[in-house]
């Protein structure tokens, strides 16, 4: 790591200290605004900077710079592509799935203190279940919209031999199978609270972090895809099976514990979304 390239302009400096934890300041009050709730939002801002830690922890193990930005619609990691293009596809992998690994650390965090305390705040329960929900939505294979496509993307790229497509059966059955179940869970869970603007509502949930996703793919540069090296079938399936763990790991979770968005609030946000939309389209 120690012929990596250096990249001068992202040396940390106290003044992107300062712009990270402004942009972090301005993403809680536009969140606190949109849900009506100070609480919700910070569940949402820590659940999202302990995701992004988990990139950056490893980044710093690469010898990757880094800059941490927050948007009013999620948190965005910028690191140099001239040094993510030097790092092999299974080093790369790592950066992608050590968010994820992250969220799923957090949220077991969260419900370990909360039985250490005897039970003593359900925030924690709801910060563990946003938390896993951060990591399980980001291991979908969404294109480079998330961290588990960009890292399928990147076993494709190294593995593109036609026999070594068995290896994709593994994430694909998995995820359909896990995301199902995550469905059905849900449903039983609130079926008799649930009325469809409620459904709606939290869709735009969905819809919120699928455009913070876009909006951070737009830095992506194609050419950041080449590698110096490409992962062998080995790392991928290692990879692979990580990926099966934290599916797993992270799915328990979203179940076993309280949906972070209590329904009251899933109106109150798509409430204002409403006025919101009137006052610019007036």
């Amino acid at each position: 790591m120690s012929d990596i390239p250096d990249v001068p302009e992202y040396h940390m400096r106290p003044q992107d200290a300062l712009i990270t934890l402004g942009t972090l300041a301005g993403f809680v009050i536009f969140s606190s605004f949109l849900l009506q709730s100070l609480r919700l939002s910070l569940i949402m801002a820590a659940s999202l900077a302990a995701h992004e830690l988990g990139h950056i922890l490893v980044d710093v193990t690469q010898g990757v710079h880094w800059r941490l930005r927050f948007t009013p619609i999620g948190a965005r990691l910028e690191t140099p592509l001239q040094q993510r293009r030097w790092l092999s596809h299974y080093e790369n992998a790592l950066i992608h799935l050590a968010g994820p690994a992250a969220s799923l650390l957090y949220a077991a965090m969260a419900i370990l203190v909360y039985y250490l305390t005897i039970h003593e705040s359900s925030d924690l329960l709801q910060l563990a279940n946003f938390s896993a929900q951060v990591g399980l939505f980001n291991l979908l294979p969404l294109g480079r919209a998330t961290d588990g496509g960009k890292f399928l993307e990147r076993v494709f790229t190294s593995l593109n031999n036609r026999d070594d497509w068995r290896i994709f059966w593994l994430p694909i059955i998995w995820g359909v199978t896990v995301l199902g179940g995550t469905m059905l869970a849900f449903y039983l869970e609130h079926s008799r609270e649930l009325i469809p603007p409620h459904v709606l509502s939290y869709l735009l949930v969905v819809l919120w972090l699928v455009i913070g996703m876009l909006v951070e793919k737009r830095h992506e540069d194609p050419l950041g895809w080449i590698s110096a090296q490409a992962m062998t079938y080995r790392q991928a399936w290692r990879l692979m099976l990580s990926v099966g763990i934290l599916l797993l790991a992270c799915t328990l979770i979203v179940t076993m514990t309280p949906f972070w968005l209590p329904p009251e609030h899933i109106l109150t946000m798509a409430s204002n979304i409403r006025h919101v939309a009137a006052l610019l389209f007036h």
